[in-house]
């Protein structure tokens, strides 16, 4: 193994354990166990074939192999990124045989139209930003009356990091700033959330919200964390307007953290909105 990646699996490791210590306790009660408890209260097929999109946390595939043990059925996680592959492969039981990796654009997927009974997926700021393009997607590679089960931050999640945000894109693009900040609030309402589901042709047959605190130890776990990292400071990197210097961008908002939180407890707040849709016949 070369020291690249080396270094990147001594990364993965460590943000793995930054994520059972701060996040997964609370996440899988909040988050995980009901996208699956609301997947599994629609019919489910003896052999089910379920797409995982954006698939970030261990807690939520290690509980839907065991809700699917002895299952013939397959699952295919989904990615725009293969960094957290090797880790999830390494997890999974080796009787799990029908357990695949793919990385491809979420907003364009390879599959054929028709494919999938479920899509079960957490959806990260980025994403969330094309939603109604993404959910098109999915909707397209469900079966008819398949189902997209799905978990989306909502307007109130964690507001530190769009104060420093604002922050940040005042200092280096004080225009864009004007125009991404509502943008990236208006796409977290529910009712923008709502209506881009169903502009997708999805059609929603439930919705809750789950509120609660994470709460981190050190600025350096919060950066890390896998939420933080993939879901939030991933936009940085991908913020849909060409004219933003993201590198710059990110440089300054990962610096803004660390005054930010100075002498500050580590707790996050979160809003998370749960959606259950379905695919017309």
């Amino acid at each position: 193994m070369t020291d690249k990646n080396n270094q990147m699996a001594e990364r993965i490791a460590r943000q793995m354990h930054i994520d059972e210590t701060c996040i997964d306790p609370i996440w899988s009660e909040k988050v995980d166990i009901p996208l699956l408890e609301y997947s599994f209260a629609c019919t489910m097929p003896k052999q089910p074939v379920i797409l995982l999109p954006e698939l970030r946390f261990k807690s939520l595939l290690s509980k839907l192999i065991e809700c699917l043990s002895g299952s013939p059925g397959k699952l295919m996680i989904v990615d725009e990124s293969n960094t957290r592959f090797e880790s999830f492969r390494q997890m999974t039981p080796k009787s799990m045989l029908n357990l695949y990796f793919s990385t491809q654009p979420l907003s364009a997927l390879n599959y054929a139209s028709n494919s999938f009974h479920f899509a079960i997926t957490e959806v990260g700021l980025s994403t969330l930003c094309r939603a109604e393009v993404v959910f098109s997607a999915y909707r397209r590679v469900l079966r008819p009356e398949g189902h997209l089960i799905c978990a989306i931050p909502t307007d109130g999640s964690f507001p530190a990091f769009f104060d420093i945000l604002e922050e940040s894109l005042f200092r280096l693009h004080p225009q864009k700033c004007k125009e991404i900040l509502p943008a990236l609030h208006e796409a977290m309402s529910i009712d923008s959330i709502s209506t881009a589901i169903q502009n997708s042709g999805l059609e929603i047959t439930g919705c809750e919200t789950s509120s609660f605190d994470l709460v981190f130890d050190t600025v350096e776990q919060l950066l890390f964390s896998t939420l933080v990292e993939s879901h939030y400071l991933g936009y940085c990197l991908n913020p849909g307007d060409p004219e933003i210097d993201t590198k710059a961008l990110l440089t300054h908002l990962v610096r803004s953290f660390h005054h930010y939180f100075q002498g500050k407890g580590l707790k996050v707040p979160m809003k998370i909105a749960l959606f259950t849709t379905q695919k017309p016949k």
